[in-house]
């Protein structure tokens, strides 16, 4: 007599994640406190800057592949603009002390680099290779970097 087949291993990497929106924003924050950390220079802590747009890249992902359709159009911007915001502020807060139009700096450029986000989600989106979408990331980065440097 021969034994059936034992079922087959549920893949645990198929499976969604579920996780409140809450906690997607407690994500942002940790991002923004990495990226603030990193950016101060305080104790050599640099290496941060490595990891600290890993939590958004998640963010992103979730959004992405969410099965409910509960996320709108732009939900990466409103995510990840907690966690560029921290880090505006926590760099360029001495431009307050300067002027009191110091205070729309950071609001600004955490706009533009939530926007840059967003746009790395569009391209996610149409691009035929998600991974390449990486590549798009990247050049609009460096794109958002050049754009900063010649408004300066």
């Amino acid at each position: 007599m021969r034994k059936s087949a034992p079922p087959p291993k549920e893949n645990t990497y198929e499976k969604t994640i579920t996780m409140k929106k809450r906690n997607l924003i407690i994500l942002s924050v940790i991002t923004g406190l990495f990226m603030a950390v990193a950016w101060a220079g305080v104790m050599s802590l640099g290496f941060l800057m490595l990891v600290a747009f890993v939590p958004l890249l998640f963010i992103e992902d979730y959004i992405a592949n969410s099965k409910d359709k509960k996320f709108h159009s732009t939900a990466t911007f409103c995510y990840t603009y907690p966690a560029f915001l921290i880090f505006a502020f926590a760099n360029t807060y001495w431009i307050s002390n300067a002027s009191p139009i110091g205070y729309v700096v950071p609001i600004a450029e955490a706009a533009f680099m939530s926007i840059v986000f967003q746009l790395y989600s569009f391209s996610k989106k149409v691009a035929r290779q998600k991974q390449g979408a990486y590549f798009f990331f990247i050049i609009y980065w460096i794109a958002f970097e050049h754009i900063q440097f010649l408004w300066d």
